[in-house]
């Protein structure tokens, strides 16, 4: 007979364990990042045939810039995350989502950042043709979102503008009790995604663009930047900090403006808000 099924069997078991633990953060991403060297991977010179779906979100008039949404890096992130800023600018702009391989069944991940880039580039290109566009993602989202737009700029396919969403230049500055409180946020989360959020695929996915998000290094574009930064600190964010220190902040040049709500509720309670502060900003650059 088979022995029975243990609860520490799978890499989604073992991480809701480290949750449980509170060491999702620490034990638990350093369980995701190992396992995700594991996956099969592809190169820049396969990742013509490795790119993935852009989903076309809302719809405009076409007389306004698109809006190209990059996902984050979490389990949980995708084009989900900018469904309530796509559903506020529905018949306005045409708001897109890029996403990111090797988050669902069956797709190979990068090997590294810069295959990354070369599959983000061609999907960029198949769907954004002459037309003007502005880069756009929440948290880690937009710090990829700025890798690609470097990119883009040196392939001649230069977005109008970036726009970051709290997102912030490195993590390393972030407290064990903060990572740990983001991961909280993720397991809330879950439910958004349905039952395969927090599958052995997207796990090990999220761990490995953990390594791979370490071999981003960003410099100053030529196109203008926002940064929205949250008004309130998530759970222990602010721990140790002394005044605004817990903000993001971005070492070129850029706009901040600050707006209702925390890391999260930004995008979520506060979407019309955030939406808003982005719409007069995108006005105010003639896009």
């Amino acid at each position: 007979m088979a022995a029975p099924a243990s609860p520490f069997d799978s890499i989604e078991a073992l991480y809701r364990e480290s949750h449980a633990l509170g060491q999702a953060g620490t034990a638990g991403l350093s369980l995701i990042k190992a396992a995700g060297q594991i996956r099969q991977s592809f190169t820049v010179e396969t990742a013509a045939g490795h790119v993935t779906p852009v989903v076309r979100l809302a719809g405009g008039d076409g007389t306004r810039a698109a809006v190209v949404c990059v996902p984050a890096i979490t389990a949980t992130a995708g084009p989900v995350q900018y469904a309530r800023l796509s559903q506020l600018l529905q018949g306005e702009r045409d708001v897109l989502a890029l996403t990111n391989p090797g988050f669902a069944e069956g797709e190979l991940l990068p090997d590294s950042f810069e295959t990354f880039l070369e599959a983000q580039i061609a999907a960029l290109r198949s769907c954004v043709g002459e037309r003007p566009y502005v880069l756009l993602g929440h948290s880690a989202g937009g710090l990829l979102g700025y890798a690609i737009a470097m990119r883009a700029e040196q392939a001649g396919l230069a977005p109008a503008a970036v726009v970051l969403i709290d997102t912030f230049h490195g993590h390393g500055h972030f407290s064990t009790d903060t990572v740990n409180g983001m991961m909280d946020a993720l397991f809330a989360r879950e439910h958004i995604l349905g039952p395969d959020a927090l599958s052995g695929v997207r796990l090990t996915a999220m761990g490995r663009y953990h390594t791979l998000i370490d071999q981003c290094t960003v410099a100053p574009i030529a196109c203008p930047t926002l940064l929205l930064r949250a008004e309130s600190p998530m759970p222990h964010q602010d721990s140790g900090c002394d005044g605004d220190e817990w903000r993001p902040i971005w070492p070129f040049p850029h706009t901040a403006v600050t707006t209702p709500g925390d890391h999260f509720t930004l995008m979520e309670d506060n979407a019309a808000v955030t939406t808003g502060a982005i719409e007069r900003w995108l006005t105010d650059q003639g896009l």
